[in-house]
C-alpha cells in the first residue's frame, strides 16, 4: 500500500520534515518513515517541475542535467533525526543518485559522492525496482548516512524511456548475485 494512502486510511503516522534548500528556504516533505532493517531514515515527496528544478539546483551542482528529464533525486546523508521532525541540512549530504533520461531517452542512473568528485553512471533495465534495496544498501551507511530522502519529478515524461534489457543491467546482477 503506498504511504499516502496508508497515512489516509490511519494505518501510519502522518511525519513530515523540512528539507534545507538555497537561500535559507526549507521545503516540507510529503511524509517521513522511520529507519528499520538496515535502512535510514526515509523521506519523500513528489512534486511539479518547477519545485523539482529549485530542490534540484540546491543540491546538485552539476549542469550535465536536463532536469525536466530528471525523474528521480535521492539524498544520502544527515545527521539529524528526520524520523522526529528535525530539518535535513544541505551540508550533511554526502551522496546522492539522479534518474533521469539520457541520450535517446535511455533510464539511467548515476551515483554521486560530491566531496570524492566521483560519480558512477549505469543504464538499468525495467527491473530497476528490484534493485532499489541493493541501491540504499549500497548507498545507506548508518555512521554517515542516516537519511535518505527521495524527491519525484511528476512533470517528467517517461512515456518513451527506454530500458536496457535485464541480461546487460549491471546493478540487477550486482543485486541478485549469490553472496
Amino acid at each position: 500500500m503506498p504511504y499516502k494512502e496508508a497515512i489516509a486510511k490511519g494505518i501510519m503516522p502522518n511525519k513530515t520534515t523540512k528539507i534545507q534548500l538555497d537561500n535559507n528556504e526549507e521545503f516540507q516533505l510529503d511524509f517521513v518513515r522511520d529507519s528499520s532493517n538496515g535502512y535510514p531514515n526515509y523521506g519523500s515527496a513528489e512534486v511539479d517541475g518547477a519545485t523539482f528544478r529549485r530542490i534540484f539546483s540546491s543540491y546538485v551542482k552539476d549542469t550535465v542535467y536536463n532536469t525536466d528529464k530528471v525523474r528521480f533525486l535521492i539524498l544520502y546523508g544527515g545527521v539529524n533525526d528526520i524520523s522526529k521532525a528535525e530539518t535535513f541540512e544541505k551540508e550533511n549530504v554526502n551522496s546522492y543518485t539522479v534518474t533521469y533520461l539520457g541520450q535517446d531517452n535511455r533510464v539511467a542512473l548515476d551515483f554521486v559522492y560530491p566531496e570524492k568528485k566521483i560519480k558512477e553512471h549505469y543504464l538499468i533495465s525495467e527491473s530497476y525496482s528490484s534493485v532499489k534495496n541493493y541501491i540504499s544498501k549500497k548507498m545507506a551507511k548508518p555512521t554517515t548516512n542516516r537519511c535518505l530522502i527521495s524527491i519525484k519529478n511528476n512533470d517528467c515524461d517517461v512515456s518513451k524511456a527506454v530500458v536496457i534489457p535485464v541480461a546487460e543491467d549491471v546493478l540487477y546482477k550486482r543485486a541478485h548475485a549469490k553472496s
